[in-house]
């Protein structure tokens, strides 16, 4: 759902705002067909009919590349949004006179944070602000007479927190608070801070409310432990259970792994209960049977423990309101029944228990304690949870440390190799005095044992080490589950119930209990292992299990690799290839393992998934598998041999090696026994070669000879891709109507296998033919129509390839901002999928741009640093722009100097020269 209240989100990420996302914000708030008129009038109020028709039509093609935006719906004369928004929604709530629905799903302020300079646009906005403010406010009002108060007085708090200047709301708030000292205060502090800002004051009647309710509550009994720091980030996880407390509910469990910081967040707790009857902390470390549990509350009651200890505290308890925190519950589960009869016999007690497994007990509402959150680049280090955490730690061990921005990616290794666990991250910051954060990383990547080296002493026993908090865990396990959780251990990230089944043949039910327990985690119906856990039981794998469980994990891949490969150039292509991304992680620890020890098997799966790895981006990896499998002899006189050699020389041809890609090719036609599809596959690669080396004539020779084969064999998908092969090199011999043939021919069979990949790219090369006409528009509309295909499928490498394209479009028309804007998404889309060889080629394209703006030392600079790079990673590739285009413009001499200075360059130096150019003054005295 489109969330539009508050700050724009999509599915948890954030929305831009720009015009696109206020187009959709109005289809969203009218629910119906507007037309283009009464959009046009409010996006562009000042401009003339032509301009903002042109305008919206723009908007239009932009908006529609958005994902978040898939429900927009356009017509000649108007437009909708279908998908489901939170402002829709909220709307046919209140109209339905749903109040506590509509009450719900508004979360504050509509289009939070967008800013307008257009006044009618700005009116509008304001307008709708208010309208839905006032339809909240109102909704709130008819909600709260049909709950129960402990529901409104959590509605009220809610509400009051998202409009604190609604007085009306906090008038209610406090009328329905009587009772609840600590929510009445709460709801009067922040409309009083708030109103503080705009420099007002609150009502006086509503300071004589709050004072009588605080007259009747009295300070309670606290037997809480004092906290040794403060608390660090956590804040989601507080409101939560300060929210279901407020609800009333009888039993929270924090449940997470050893060092996962479950005491501290309950003691946090237990320090802001605000509980008529107080609060009371009991550690339950230090017994060892489920009968000690109730004699140790009494002993922390000071109370001397009577024959029926049960019966003694219900009596103690049974009036009481009040708040009990039992710590460290793990080791004595079975205590749950005692815990429940507690709760049966006292209606107002509420219990927060912390444990690494759960009770699984009636009342029992679990929140599942995480890792803190990883550090990224949105904020600064020392205001984010773990960086925040491991400076202080770092800091109480006599060490000064600044963050640098370069430290960011040291404590993300960090971060991760700990698993965010706050104890990891202290006992990881003591090392800071003997490393630097770089050198903490790789240790800790190669051994979590390091931290063992760096004990805290203030710590008990089981939290001295990662790993003593886990053999606690591990300890508590019975030998079958033991061995469930170690094989599993050789995984990496997310994986499926099934995928888990299959590697430790056991049951949905064994795979519960360890969720139970905090050994296996569960996130968006997949499972993963928390990052210490996997560590340390993969150290309790046997190398005979450990090759039985790698064996089956093979076996799954080529399963997946066998669905993947039938899946390809059909209309299921999309959510298959998604479905193989979700897997490659384990794909990769199978073939890692097999490539030596089952090369065959191994083939096999790569074999099939090579038209994944191309589309990902995967060529290095899977280049280096194939490379490996090549050298067994097992694989000398197989089939599969002939195909290895095929996709090795693929990804030769994908990286510009085609002396490579060449001789690799006619080693395959030349193997005794070869099948007709991989003698066409061949073909293709040596077409491929020619086309490189301009030899279009002998390209469409090999092209054409492979497709004789095609069609004798009824290989309609090699068919379809031979075609558009063809008329890529038609095009570039300017026989631009035979090529036009080919294309419709490919187009044609793609469209009846379905294949909106293989549609879209004969589109991007079909583009190319009205460029050759110079029909520059109808060029760059093919390419855009084919880039929002290959964008939706994910096909990484075509999708950079048509920005290049793109970007040579706008630099002929003159548009060299648009230029370099494609230029850079095929940048960023290159960094994001680690594709580094394709982002050598950029600075290319930008040398393009640089050279149609006359900037000729900037373009033979970026030229040189192109070249430079692709000769050290071996490509067979020299010049996009001639060298005689230069030497018009620049002496040899100069030429000359300016290679010598580009050999200097990395990629990431020669990408920031882009953006901030040398001076020429500069320059040439480098």
């Amino acid at each position: 759902m489109l969330l539009l209240f508050g700050t724009p989100e999509f599915q948890g990420m954030p929305v831009p705002l720009e015009k696109a996302t206020v187009l959709i914000a109005i289809l969203a708030v009218s629910d119906d067909w507007l037309s283009r008129e009464q959009v046009m009038a409010l996006l562009w109020s000042e401009a003339d009919l032509e301009t903002t028709q042109r305008r919206l039509r723009q908007l239009l093609h932009r908006t529609r590349r958005f994902d978040c935006f898939a429900g927009l719906e356009v017509e000649r004369s108007r437009l909708r949004f279908t998908a489901d928004s939170d402002v829709a929604l909220f709307k046919r709530f209140y109209q339905q006179q749903f109040w506590i629905e509509a009450a719900q799903v508004y979360q504050g302020e509509f289009l939070k944070g967008l800013v307008i300079d257009d006044p009618e646009l700005e009116t509008w906005l304001l307008t709708e602000r208010e309208t839905l403010r006032q339809m909240f406010v109102q909704a709130v009002q008819m909600a709260v007479p049909l709950l129960e108060q402990h529901e409104a007085v959590a509605l009220l708090r809610s509400a009051v927190k998202l409009e604190p200047l609604e007085s009306d709301l906090v008038r209610l708030g406090l009328e329905h608070a009587q009772g609840h000292p600590s929510a009445a205060k709460q709801m009067f502090e922040l409309h009083s801070t708030t109103l503080a800002q705009i420099a007002e004051q609150p009502e006086p009647e509503l300071q004589q409310l709050l004072n009588s309710i605080l007259e009747q509550s009295f300070a309670p009994p606290r037997l809480v432990p004092s906290s040794p720091d403060v608390l660090i980030g956590r804040h989601a996880e507080l409101e939560q259970i300060e929210q279901w407390l407020v609800c009333g509910q009888r039993l929270i469990t924090l449940l997470g792994i050893g060092g996962i910081g479950k005491t501290r967040l309950a003691l946090e707790v237990a320090g802001r209960s605000q509980l008529p009857d107080g609060v009371i902390f009991v550690s339950l470390v230090a017994i060892s049977n489920a009968d000690e549990v109730v004699p140790e509350i009494l002993k922390t009651l000071s109370i001397r423990v009577g024959e029926e200890p049960l019966l003694q505290l219900q009596q103690i308890l049974k009036a009481k309101e009040m708040l009990l925190v039992l710590d460290n519950l793990e080791h004595v589960i079975s205590a749950n029944v005692q815990v429940v009869a507690l709760l049966e016999a006292c209606p107002k007690l509420q219990v927060l228990g912390t444990s690494r497994e759960a009770l699984n007990v009636m009342y029992e509402h679990l929140l599942e304690v995480k890792g803190l959150p990883e550090p990224d680049d949105l904020f600064p280090l020392e205001h984010q949870e773990a960086s925040a955490l491991f400076e202080r730690e770092a800091k109480r061990n006599a060490v000064q440390f600044t963050w640098q921005e370069a430290d960011l990616i040291a404590m993300q290794r960090i971060h991760r190799a700990v698993g965010g666990s706050p104890l990891g991250l202290r006992l990881a910051a003591g090392l800071r005095r003997v490393l630097p954060l770089e050198q903490i990383a790789v240790e800790l990547e190669q051994n979590l044992a390091v931290l063992s080296t760096n004990p805290a002493a203030d710590l008990p026993a089981r939290h001295q080490s990662l790993e003593a908090a886990f053999r606690t865990s591990w300890g508590l396990l019975p030998a079958t589950e033991q061995q469930v959780v170690a094989r599993l251990a050789l995984l990496k990230g997310h994986f499926s119930s099934d995928l888990a089944k299959h590697l430790t043949q056991t049951s949905h039910a064994v795979l519960l209990r360890l969720i139970n327990k905090s050994l296996i985690s569960k996130h968006d119906e997949r499972l993963f292992i928390h990052e210490v856990i996997r560590e340390y039981a993969s150290a309790y794998l046997e190398t005979a299990e450990k090759n039985l469980v790698l064996e089956r994990l093979l076996e799954w891949a080529q399963g997946i690799a066998l669905q993947t490969e039938e899946q390809i150039n059909t209309p299921n292509e999309l959510e298959t290839m998604k479905s193989t991304q979700l897997e490659f992680d384990h794909l990769q620890v199978a073939l890692n393992w097999s490539v030596e020890t089952k090369p065959l098997m191994a083939a096999s799966v790569v074999k099939r998934l090579m038209p994944f790895f191309m589309q990902r981006g995967y060529f290095d990896l899977a280049s280096g598998w194939v490379t490996t499998i090549l050298s067994s002899p097992e694989l000398q006189n197989h089939s599969l041999f002939g195909w290895c050699l095929y996709v090795k020389a693929h990804f030769a041809r994908v990286q510009s090696q085609f002396g490579q890609t060449q001789s690799l090719a006619e080693q395959l036609l030349q193997l005794k026994t070869i099948s007709p599809e991989l003698r066409i596959r061949g073909l293709q690669l040596l077409a491929l070669c020619a086309s490189e080396r301009l030899a279009y004539p002998q390209a469409i020779e090999y092209s054409k000879a492979a497709l004789e084969i095609a069609q004798q064999h009824q290989f309609h998908k090699l068919e379809a891709s031979l075609h558009t092969e063809i008329g890529q090199d038609q095009t570039w011999s300017n026989l631009l109507e035979q090529a036009k043939i080919s294309f419709d021919k490919a187009f044609s069979m793609y469209q009846t296998m379905g294949s909106r990949r293989g549609m879209a790219i004969v589109m991007m090369h079909q583009s190319i033919v009205f460029g050759r006409q110079n029909d520059l528009t109808t060029e760059q509309q093919w390419l855009l129509d084919a880039l929002v295909h290959l964008e939706a499928l994910e096909d990484v490498l075509n999708a950079g390839l048509i920005l290049s394209f793109s970007a040579t479009n706008a630099t002929k028309r003159g548009d060299f901002a648009e230029a370099r804007r494609f230029v850079d998404r095929g940048v960023e889309l290159c960094q994001k999928h680690g594709l580094r060889f394709q982002l050598i080629y950029k600075l290319a394209d930008y040398a393009y741009i640089e050279f149609a703006q006359q900037q000729f030392e900037q373009a033979a600079l970026l030229l040189f640093c192109c070249q430079s790079l692709l000769k050290q990673s071996q490509a067979d590739y020299d010049w996009v722009l001639s060298q005689e285009m230069l030497e018009i413009h620049l002496e040899p001499s100069r030429l000359a100097t300016l290679e010598r200075k580009a050999a200097f360059y990395s990629l990431e130096q020669a990408l920031q020269m882009v953006h901030q150019p040398m001076s020429p003054a500069l320059v040439q005295s480098q």
